[in-house]
């Protein structure tokens, strides 16, 4: 239940690896596509504002120039050429003119010839300021004009509206206007909305009407406001844009979070972490395998058996995650737990049978261990005694007489006994067997297997015996399943067994009620 809990929410939280920076991706890509598109229409309000700006400096020049240089009378030939001139260098004006009331009697455009009716000015301030905007002149078909005067002045500057709005554009079909904040439209060049001049006077500064972003500019010292709209479409063509940028940034994103979840999900599925989860859990359990004397048929102790059995009720085998505990270096940690469990399962038993012992598995790392000595503490305190627990290493364990010797010493000095757990079945048996002070040596199952067989291991208990006698060691022989192995035992010397043939191994209440039927 647990593996399968952990590889679901696995794949939701890949889906959610997956989808999420591809909407961050997305959300995004829409945010900075709008910015891009209001960052152009920017730019092109900009442009506007500084060709409005331009050219009222140089309609100011023009005019003052024309003021303190006139060529002759106003409408004379050699002012007009003045005015030719003056204007000629000047990029945004057309030309200059002279009005005297509400018509312009001459211009550099039209001559002296026929006055022009201008009509009532379009504007006129208080300073002077004057300006007639949108008006035809003779001689000059399909364009209108804006002239402007200044205060104090006759002369007029002629202007023409769209080079203004004659910004290139970075977008297709773009709308440009500029209007006076009164609303009265000063140039334009595509479709607009009056409504724009209302958003834009009650604060905003960029708007969607009518399928088109608008931006506005509006110009406290000159009383103009600048608009440059584009498409809807074309801010999503900005969006898209933005998106194939962010793209492999969101991809590079969801693929690191996969390795991530994976890389958990195998930690968290893995042996090790489940290992962890365990010991924090509390899933193992002891099962305790009875240790018979072969001459008195009597229940003399008891091996503690590790066992797993995961919250789903299913069985881990200690062949598989006792070898995995010791690789990665949490076998301290599950023989530590074992010593609690001990300490719980076998107090009463021990009072109540004195001649019963209890033997625990240690490893190499537990017999390496710094903490060795005060969990040994507190399992004689836990206990009761320490003549009732026998601790069974490995030869493996035993490789390393500068590591061990002084542990052993230890273990045995508080009362503790000590065997060889599996004898044979590792390296250097015999050599370390003068080194250590030792108390027990366990015959493994393999070579009780081979006992009446003719096979090659059949002779290597009776090799294991006769070295475990001449140097007073106390023999058990596990596995023992079989009457036959039970009695060649028997008669060679062997004092201890245990297994199937006695007992399988066993709670500890069940434990408890096999010793008072077999010692009875």
């Amino acid at each position: 239940m647990r593996n399968k809990a952990i590889f679901r929410n696995s794949i939701l939280l890949s889906v959610l690896a997956l989808v999420l920076p591809l909407a961050l991706c997305v959300y995004r890509a829409v945010q900075r596509g709008k910015l891009d598109a209001v960052a152009t229409l920017n730019g092109v309000t900009d442009e506007m504002a500084r060709r409005s700006a331009e050219t009222r400096e140089q309609i100011a020049s023009a005019l003052e120039d024309l003021q303190s240089n006139p060529g002759g009378a106003p409408c004379s030939a050699g002012n007009l050429e003045r005015m030719r001139l003056v204007a000629a260098v000047k990029d945004y004006l057309g030309g200059l003119g002279y009005v005297k009331g509400d018509t312009m009697l001459c211009s550099s455009l039209t001559g002296g010839g026929v006055p022009v009716p201008l009509g009532l000015p379009s504007e006129v301030r208080p300073s002077g300021f004057r300006s007639w905007d949108q008006k035809a002149l003779p001689g000059i078909p399909r364009q209108k004009f804006n002239l402007i005067g200044e205060p104090g002045q006759e002369n007029v500057a002629i202007t023409v509206p769209e080079l203004i709005v004659d910004v290139p554009l970075a977008v297709k079909g773009m709308s440009l206007v500029q209007m006076t904040a009164d609303g009265r439209l000063k140039r334009a060049r595509g479709p607009y909305s009056e409504t724009w001049l209302t958003r834009t006077l009650a604060g905003q500064e960029s708007f969607v009407d009518s399928g088109k972003l608008v931006v506005a500019r509006f110009e406290k010292s000159s009383g103009l406001v600048m608009f440059a709209a584009m498409s809807v479409n074309e801010v999503h063509r900005f969006a898209w844009q933005a998106f194939w940028r962010y793209l492999p940034v969101a991809l590079a994103v969801a693929a690191l979070l996969l390795v991530m979840i994976w890389t958990v999900a195998r930690e968290l599925l893995s042996l090790r972490f489940q290992i962890k989860a365990a010991l924090r859990d509390r899933e193992f359990f002891l099962q305790y395998q009875p240790v018979m004397d072969l001459s008195a048929g009597r229940c003399v102790g008891a091996e503690a058996l590790i066992r797993w059995k995961r919250r789903d009720g299913s069985m881990v085998s200690p062949l598989v995650f006792i070898p995995v505990a010791e690789q990665h270096g949490l076998i301290e940690q599950v023989t530590a737990q074992v010593m609690e469990m001990v300490a719980t399962d076998a107090a009463q038993l021990i009072r109540d049978h004195p001649e019963m012992h209890i033997a625990i598995n240690f490893s190499p790392d537990d017999l390496h261990s710094k903490e060795i000595e005060d969990r040994l503490q507190r399992l004689i305190h836990d206990v009761g005694a320490s003549n009732n627990i026998v601790i069974e290493a490995t030869e493996r364990g035993l490789l390393f007489p500068e590591k061990v010797t002084e542990t052993l010493v230890s273990v045995r000095a508080k009362g503790f006994r000590v065997g060889i757990d599996d004898f044979g079945t590792g390296n250097s048996s015999l050599s370390y067997l003068g080194t250590y002070d030792l108390d027990f040596l366990k015959i493994d199952k393999m070579f009780v297997d081979a006992l009446g067989k003719n096979e090659p291991t059949s002779q290597v208990a009776f090799h294991i015996i006769g070295l475990a006698h001449s140097l007073g060691l106390k023999i058990v022989a596990e596995g023992v399943e079989t009457k036959e192995q039970r009695d060649i035992l028997r008669e060679a010397g062997v004092q201890y067994a245990q297994g199937w043939i006695f007992a399988k191994p066993m709670l500890m209440h069940d434990l408890a009620a096999f010793t008072r039927l077999q010692n009875a």
